[in-house]
């Protein structure tokens, strides 16, 4: 996943494998924030799927903010325009604490509904470490059953700064 935010806070993002194997997609929006003490910022987005699915998605990018607490939230209702029955909605939350300038922890879930299935939430826990513009991120999911599994992330942000006249 790659994504891009202008200086007016135009949203723009493209996905390979996260919506579906061997699918791409596009999503854009425009990023709303605000807030002193509690901080807040909310992205309403639209996209297109092409690929193993072919469709559309609506989603919401939020998050918030409270000295050292964070709330993070990224949900979105994807369909396909081949098949009528394919169909979900996925939401991945997480809260935690900043506990240092470079290290966090905290709790996550992750929810799927897949059309006509039993909808399924998987609890986790998180730690993540800042070092620069990287951040790396490790989920444990699913951490008292058998079927736990782990995600490791690695993110890179690069941001322009804006030239002084």
């Amino acid at each position: 996943m790659a994504n891009f935010t202008s200086a007016n806070n135009w949203y723009g993002e493209a996905r390979y494998n996260f919506d579906e194997l061997n699918t791409f997609s596009l999503y854009a929006g425009k990023k709303f924030e605000g807030g002193s003490n509690l901080s807040w910022e909310a992205t309403p987005l639209i996209g297109g799927l092409m690929g193993q699915m072919t469709g559309g998605s609506l989603g919401m990018n939020f998050g918030m903010g409270y000295k050292r607490l964070f709330f993070l939230s990224q949900s979105q209702y994807s369909f396909s325009l081949q098949h009528s029955d394919d169909k979900y909605f996925y939401n991945w939350s997480e809260m935690g604490v900043e506990a240092t300038n470079w290290f966090y922890a905290g709790l996550a879930l992750q929810q799927t509904n897949i059309y006509r299935t039993e909808g399924k939430m998987e609890p986790g826990c998180m730690i993540g470490f800042s070092v620069k513009n990287w951040t790396i991120p490790l989920y444990a999911f699913n951490t008292t059953e058998q079927e736990r599994y782990f995600v490791l992330g690695l993110m890179w942000q690069w941001e322009k700064k804006q030239k002084k006249d």
